[in-house]
């Protein structure tokens, strides 16, 4: 890892460790509200079902493009969300961290664990640091216009927060790059070995 990307990490680490509490606590609430409430998934008859249903809709696969694109979305809404004082930052990293406890929910109540597990966990260790990138890039600004209106700091934004934060963003969109890649290419290698 290079020197300006350490530095820049490490210039976003508050914001960083805010948008990990924020992820974790909402993961948290939707693996507790799923497996509580949530119907349990047979992930085989599920993957069955949703093939069928696609097939007949004329969908194939999820396609690197289409994987790339929902993800760039993600990490574009949150590091972005800080031109708007950070709400849809905030919105963004709450959702997805729900969603992904349901997902935890799934994975941990599925009839086959191991399959769900598999089929999800390559990508994701790639893909969940990739939006809680975006997220510290888009909780730095309004922590800066908070500091500056308390007298803490003489400017809102100086140019190596500008530069911090635009390097925290383009790691981000390179980790989703990489999760796209790995979705594509090795989750469904590892389902695979693990059904086989």
């Amino acid at each position: 890892m290079s020197h300006r990307v350490r530095s820049a990490l490490a210039a976003h680490r508050d914001e960083l460790v805010a948008a990990t509490a924020v992820y974790a606590g909402t993961f948290l609430l939707g693996f507790v509200a799923y497996v509580a409430f949530g119907t349990r998934v047979d992930v085989a008859g599920y993957e069955s079902s949703v093939a069928s249903a696609s097939a007949a809709a004329g969908v194939g696969q999820f396609t690197f493009l289409h994987i790339l694109g929902n993800n760039a979305v993600v990490v574009g809404v949150s590091a972005a969300g800080g031109l708007a004082l950070g709400v849809p930052t905030l919105v963004n990293t709450l959702f997805n961290g729900f969603v992904m406890g349901v997902l935890g929910g799934v994975v941990a109540t599925a009839a086959s664990p191991d399959v769900a597990l598999a089929a999800v966990l390559p990508h994701v260790i790639v893909e969940v640091p990739a939006f809680l990138l975006a997220a510290a890039a888009g909780f730095k600004l309004p922590r800066a216009l908070g500091s500056y209106l308390v007298g803490n700091t003489e400017y809102i934004l100086d140019r190596r927060t500008v530069r911090d934060s635009a390097v925290v963003a383009v790691t981000a969109v390179a980790l989703v790059v990489v999760a796209a890649v790995v979705e594509v290419v090795i989750t469904p290698w590892v389902v695979n070995l693990v059904v086989s």
